[in-house]
């Protein structure tokens, strides 16, 4: 079933294209609008550093399939990627990221997991390539844990 916008999407998008270079105001006020937005995210990202820092204990001990593993909170591996936790619980919810620990409420990243994230965020030139990095991470997990793709 598809939607006002999706029907209309290239009549929209052309829409603001022609508006946005023939209307000055409407190009500040967009230049302006998305200003704001990178302010607000860089605000978050610098709260959930100072968040991160604070935690007492960053890595906490958990037996995982007999055998006592290191585990991140959340947070963390949100914050070294630079990103809010709700972004790494949708890419998790979508698929895109492996499963995670969970003890009570929270989820726990194991310290395999966040080496391998990490390394693979990296190698995408830190998330500018979102679909090679969650082909990446998902073709590592399955080749260390064996998982068969159908």
């Amino acid at each position: 079933m598809n939607g006002y916008y999706e029907r209309n999407k290239k009549k929209i998008k052309d829409n603001f294209k022609r508006r946005y270079n023939s209307d000055p105001d409407f190009r500040q006020a967009q230049i302006d609008r998305v200003g704001a937005y990178k302010k607000k995210k860089a605000f978050e990202r610098k709260l959930l550093k100072e968040k991160t820092k604070s935690y007492k204990k960053i890595w906490r001990k958990f037996k995982v399939k007999d055998k006592i593993t290191a585990c991140c909170r959340v947070g963390y591996l949100a914050n070294s990627l630079e990103r809010t936790t709700q972004t790494i619980r949708k890419w998790e919810k979508a698929g895109f990221l492996p499963p995670t620990i969970r003890f009570k409420t929270q989820r726990y990243y194991t310290e395999a997991h966040y080496k391998m994230i990490l390394s693979m965020w990296n190698k995408t030139g830190n998330g500018k390539e979102l679909e090679k990095f969650f082909q990446l991470i998902m073709r590592e997990w399955n080749k260390q844990y064996k998982v068969e793709v159908k």
